[in-house]
Formats: C-alpha cells, structure tokens, sequence
C-alpha cells in the first residue's frame, strides 16, 4: 500500500470508533449562572460552573449550559470513558453561551489536559488574558527607543490560549488526548492562540485523532506586539476541515514545529475546506525575538503525509501557503486550493511536498514575490498560476511541470470575495483526476462535473458570493463547505461519522 492511500486508509480504519460504540447508562446535566454548585445539576436546579461539569460528567453524558457569561479556566483532566461513550459539552437548545476570561491570568479558557471521547461545541471563547487597550499601541517597524519592543516582550508566557489540548506533551498530565471533537466554536480575542495542541514526548504517541471543525477563530493575539494564530495543532491524524480564521496577529491556521522533529510534527492529517483571509501584524516572534511582519494563510512547518485540498486563502498580509515537509517518502499533498491576493508568496513549497490543481493568482500584493517557490526537493504540477510579475521558481532539485503559466482563473468577483469560475474559466475541466485523495469541491459537489476535475476549490461554473465571506467582511451565515463544513453539503470526511 503507498503512503498516500496509508493516510486516507489509516485514518478512516481507525476512526470507525468515533460512530462505534454505546453508552450503558448516559446522564443529562445543567449549568447556569444562578446556578449553585452544591445542587444535583438538574434543569430545575443547575450547577453554576464548568468545572463542576468537567468533574462529574462520565461516558455518554451531556452537560447542557444555559444563555450567560461563564467565568473560564475549566481543565479536563485524565478524563478517558469507555471508548464510544462521548461525552458532551454545548449550549442548551442553541443559547448563546459565552466563555469570558478577562480579567484573569489564565493559560486557557478551556484545557484539555488527558481526555477521550470528549465534544466541546457551540461555545463563544474569548478574552483569556486580552489586553485590549494595547492592540494597534505599538509599530514594532518603527520603534527607534526600543519601547514597543520591550512591551512585546513582556507578553511572553502570559498563556492566553481559548482552547488548549496539552496532555502529556506540556506535563499537564500522564496521558494522551485522542479522539477530541472541538467544533462550532467562536474563539476570539485571545491573548495568545484561538486553539492549540501540543505534540508528543519522545517515546509517546501523543496527540492523535482529533477533529477541529467548523470553528470561527478571529482577533487573537495583539496586532502591533504579539503573535496568536487562529490554531496551533501538532499530531497524528487529525482532522481541521471547514475552519473560517481571519484577522488573527500572525498566521490564520499553523500546524507543528520543524525546529523539533521527533516530537512536534504533523502526521497523517486532512486540512480541507477551511477558509483564510486578513491576518494581522506585525509582532515579535517569540522563538526568534524578530519581528515579523508576514502572517501566513495556512503553514505546516513540519509534516508528514498530510493532505491540504479545497480550501481558500486570500489577502493575508505574508505568505499564502507555506510547507515545510520532513519526510520525503511521505509528501505534504497540497490539492485544489484557491490561493489569491496574499502580500508574499501564493505558495512556498520548502521541503518534501507536491502541489497539484490549485490556482495562486494574483499574490506579491506587498512584495516582489514568486506565486509559486519550490525548495529542496518539492513539485509543482498542473497548477494554474498568473497575475504578477513573477511565477514558478525551482531550486534545490524541485521540480514543475504542466503548469498553467501567466494566466486568469476568470473568478466572478475576487474583489468582494466570490472566487466562483465565470463559464468560459480555463480552470475548467484542466485537472488532474486526484481520487482518491479528493473526490469533492469546497462546497461538497463531487468531483468531476463535467470531462476532468476543474482546478481550484471549486468545480463547475458560477457564482459562490452565498457560500463564502466577502473581502475584510465579518462571517455572515451560510459560510463554508463540503465534508461537514459550516452550511456545507455532503461530507467527504476521512473520518467517517465523527459524531455520536
């Protein structure tokens, strides 16, 4: 079997325990903020905190949370039910529950620190460690007396994290995460990260089948100072799919460490159907103690076999896409993106990775820059590229070919967000036929529609305005796509039935 059906294979065998498995006795638990937690926890007298739930709740029960604002800091700890019985947090009946941490010095709103078999959604996340008064204070490009500079780097190790898996990886506990279903969240306005999880100690499996879906993540981390992205996931075989992250300082979606290779990597993963625009910056980095200016669409700095396809990613302030690879008998696939309108680079492709069937138009929007720069070892092949100056650059024994060169996608309206393919688009029916690692479109049509598999997110002719967020524009409903995104159709999932 070759590496790439190991990963579609491999991930779908092992998850048919996400939809297996019953629960011999399942309880239904309430919090509310006139609630006490000296009672029973029923609808008529509920608990008050999350963490009373987190440390009463057992397999296949759901804690039901009443509208209001709830202080954070909750902590699942060493919290592994039988496989199969799932236990649930969310909101009741759909309301509106907020998770606010302002005025706190908390890691994380919510920490996950050993647990299984746990659902965490419908949740709003906000404010763990937020300084509001210091975003936009500082122009670290401009700092002559070292003030801006010096107030960045007092931010470092203040947390600030909404959701945090950590496990054995920061010692929070003695054993793993896995099979974590964190969806339908809004994380924002967040000291540091919207989500992160933690890698693996050497000698340990670390954090592995974990879904991250359908989330809104904007506004984290402080425009000016410091850097926190929409996500920080490193693992085995998760799944991030139908993800809408924009405006947070740095990079929207950043996925392992290559720095740490043997304990920080992503493996085995799908990211698809997920959408970034608008990052912010700049902010000191906090390994380098450089400022950086270049916040990124989507980065895996780190991977091993992993499948990016039918996502979109649009003016971010640096880099569109950006893969680092680690093992070259098992490629990063990066598959039937949109990749327009970024400030460096559509892609960079730095080590042990293939593009194939995206469209990067129209990128370098603040620097000289090539769409599409392949280092040590990487290709680049039937990709439909244009819009600058410059556009394929191969080094260190990369590779391109069949490329669509110096040409317009024909979007219907990139400018107020809609990269649908007008009829006449030579995006259309130009693919390669990529079964089985993608078999759908964005919105979860099924590929191909007509002769071959068309190039892009999308497959067919027409407008997409309804399904997709407007340039700068907020998230209206209706967002997202295919394999269970946000108001997507179908599911091309490699996960099978997640839910329970």
């Amino acid at each position: 079997m070759g590496s790439k059906q190991k990963i579609l294979g491999g991930i779908g065998a092992f998850l048919l325990t996400f939809a297996a498995g019953g629960t011999a006795w399942a309880a239904e638990y309430y919090v509310a903020t006139n609630g006490s937690d000296s009672n029973p926890g029923t609808i008529d007298k509920p608990w008050k905190t999350l963490q009373k739930a987190a440390d009463v709740v057992a397999g296949g029960d759901t804690a039901y949370f009443r509208a209001g604002t709830y202080s954070g800091g909750v902590r699942f700890k060493e919290k592994h039910p039988p496989a199969g019985q799932w236990i649930t947090f969310k909101p009741y009946n759909g309301e509106v529950v907020v998770i606010d941490s302002s005025g706190s010095r908390l890691d994380s709103a919510i920490d996950i620190a050993g647990a299984s078999y746990l659902i965490i959604e419908g949740f709003k996340v906000t404010n763990v460690n937020y300084p509001s008064n210091l975003v936009h204070s500082c122009d670290l490009n401009n700092d002559p007396s070292g003030s801006c500079a010096a107030k960045a780097a007092s931010l470092r190790g203040a947390g600030g994290y909404g959701i945090s898996l950590t496990g054995t990886y920061y010692g929070n506990a003695s054993s793993d995460n896995h099979h974590i279903i964190i969806r339908n969240n809004e994380v924002h306005h967040n000291t540091a990260y919207g989500i992160i999880a933690g890698g693996r100690k050497l000698g340990t499996p670390g954090q592995h089948d974990i879904e991250i879906s359908n989330n809104h993540l904007h506004d984290n981390g402080i425009p000016g100072l410091k850097e926190g992205y929409g996500t920080y996931l490193k693992g085995t075989r998760l799944h991030v799919y139908g993800n809408v992250a924009h405006h947070n300082t740095g990079n929207n979606f950043r996925f392992a460490t290559v720095d740490h290779v043997g304990t920080d990597e992503l493996i085995d993963s799908v990211i698809e159907n997920n959408v970034s625009y608008a990052t912010e910056g700049p902010w000191l980095h906090a390994g380098s103690s450089g400022v950086v200016d270049a916040g990124a669409g989507l980065v895996i700095w780190g991977g091993i076999g992993n499948v990016v396809r039918n996502s979109l990613v649009y003016n971010t302030r640096g880099y569109g896409m950006q893969i680092d690879g680690v093992d070259p008998a098992k490629p990063d696939m990066i598959y039937n993106n949109t990749i327009y309108g970024n400030g460096y680079n559509g892609i960079i492709l730095m080590k042990n990775a293939t593009a194939k069937n995206n469209i990067v138009f129209k990128n370098a929007a603040r620097r000289s820059a090539y769409e599409i720069l392949l280092l040590k070892n990487s290709n680049a092949e039937n990709n439909l590229v244009g819009g600058s100056n410059l556009m394929i650059d191969t080094q260190d024994s990369s590779t391109e070919s069949k490329n669509i060169i110096n040409t317009d996608p024909q979007f219907v309206n990139p400018s107020s967000g809609d990269f649908g393919l007008q009829a006449g688009s030579p995006a259309i029916d130009k693919g390669f036929d990529l079964k089985p690692y993608v078999t759908a479109d964005f919105t979860g049509k099924a590929r191909p529609e007509g002769a071959a598999y068309d190039i892009g997110a999308f497959e067919g002719a027409g407008s997409k305005a309804n399904v997709l967020p407007g340039v700068g524009a907020g998230l209206p409903a209706g967002v997202g796509g295919g394999a269970g995104g946000i108001g997507g159709g179908g599911s091309s999932s490699p996960f099978g039935n997640c839910t329970r």
